[in-house]
């Protein structure tokens, strides 16, 4: 398992070695605060793999996969560690339920 505070070291690296004026996009599965909205953000997705032809065995084969793997960050702590990183002014790029797009721009 990646730890979660590697994942602010590989940022670091990464935004270190972009040109001024280079962009790093980042699109992550993230976790919010709401349980509720969380919940019904994991349900919609859900459905959404259901509506384009996965079984619930894939899903849960999947699930299972990534359970302990994949540890979600809440949307504030993805841009928190884009600052740390180096970039000024993060910008989210893209929603969908619980995914956002970030958009990172070293000066």
């Amino acid at each position: 398992m990646l730890e979660r505070y590697k994942i602010g070291e590989i940022l670091d690296q990464t935004f270190a070695e972009l040109v001024p004026g280079g962009c790093l996009l980042m699109v992550e599965k993230t976790v919010e605060e709401q349980r509720r909205a969380n919940s019904l953000f994991i349900e919609l997705h859900l459905a959404f793999k259901r509506q384009n032809g996965y079984s619930d065995l894939e899903i849960m084969r999947k699930r299972e996969a990534l359970e302990n793997r994949l540890i979600p960050f809440l949307p504030q702590e993805n841009l928190e560690m884009l600052k740390k990183a180096g970039c000024l002014n993060p910008s989210v790029f893209f929603s969908w339920l619980n995914f956002q797009g970030y958009l990172a721009i070293k000066t």
